[in-house]
Parts: structure tokens; C-alpha cells; sequence
């Protein structure tokens, strides 16, 4: 098994108007710090998230994520997944936003049947 994966990432916000947001993430991941013998592992993926704030503290969203496997033992496997959720700024904190969410897989290809999503973030 692959002790660590190591990825690029690069973030875009395609587009903002008034309370609407659209942001996407590319990434290529590469296993790194393998056993002996393991294969060598590679993806790619691609999250797109639209984002509408519906009032100054709080936003809702929807999300898409493929990831498609494209060296190792699953190499050509995709998965693609689907979420939504719910970010709230800490009206006392503004940079402190918590979330909450869900994400279910859309393929036959699957790496969980559904995830409950809980999340603190804090802005700098």
C-alpha cells in the first residue's frame, strides 16, 4: 500500500457575478515514498464548484469531481462524485467559516458509497 500521494494543484476562479461564484481545481497526484516492488501510482482530477451566496454569512454549493486513475494497478479507472453543502462565517469571527455537506459517487467505480462532509476553516 502507498504510504503518501503527492499532488499539483492549481486553482481557478472562472467566474464571479454579484452573489454567484464558479471556482475549479486541477490536480496531478503521484504516489511517492513507495515499498519495493509497488507500481508506481498517477492521477489526474478535475472539482468544479458553484458557490451562491445567499446572505453576507452564508453560502450554499454544488460541486463535481472526476479523478481518473492514469498509471498503476488502476490505471483508466475514473470516478466521478457529486456533493452539496453549506458554508456559515462565524458572525464574531469572519475569517472562520464552518461547513457542512455531502458527497455520493455517480460511477460504478467507487471509493465510498456517501460521505457526511464537516469542516472549519480559518482565512488568513
Amino acid at each position: 500500500m502507498t504510504k503518501h500521494l503527492r499532488a499539483l494543484r492549481v486553482v481557478a476562479g472562472i467566474f464571479m457575478r454579484k452573489a454567484l461564484e464558479l471556482v475549479s481545481i486541477a490536480s496531478f497526484g503521484t504516489a511517492v515514498n513507495r515499498d519495493e516492488g509497488e507500481e508506481e501510482e498517477q492521477e489526474v482530477a478535475l472539482a468544479v464548484s458553484l458557490l451562491y451566496h445567499l446572505d453576507p454569512r452564508l453560502e450554499s454549493l454544488v460541486e463535481m469531481q472526476a479523478v481518473r486513475a492514469v498509471a498503476g494497478e488502476e490505471s483508466g479507472h475514473q470516478v466521478v462524485n457529486a456533493g452539496i453543502g453549506f458554508k456559515y462565517h462565524v458572525s464574531r469571527m469572519r475569517s472562520l467559516v464552518v461547513g457542512v455537506g455531502g458527497r455520493v459517487p455517480l460511477t460504478y467505480h467507487r471509493e465510498f458509497r456517501r460521505k457526511f462532509i464537516v469542516s472549519a476553516l480559518y482565512h488568513f
